[in-house]
């Protein structure tokens, strides 16, 4: 069982005691790929530990927030929800 750092972490084991189905979401405001540990100029999405445990590994965050467009080549995968 992988375990989760930060705060996120700790409110989702302190929750759990008491409310199972209460679930903590996290937000990076404006991230740059140096704050993710990229090696790339794209941002780092998942906290790996090894590419072998990729699959497992926990995504960075659940929403990312940037004040105004990135730029291009920072994000791996765009969505558009519209």
């Amino acid at each position: 069982e992988l375990f989760y750092f930060g705060v996120p972490g700790r409110l989702s084991a302190i929750a759990a005691e008491s409310n199972p189905d209460f679930q903590v979401k996290g937000m990076v405001l404006n991230p740059t790929a140096q704050d993710t540990l990229s090696r790339t100029r794209s941002l780092n999405l998942q906290i790996g530990y090894s590419y072998s445990e990729l699959e497992e590994s926990p995504p960075m965050s659940d929403f990312i927030w940037f004040s105004s467009s990135p730029p291009v080549n920072l994000l791996t995968r765009v969505l558009n929800l519209e």
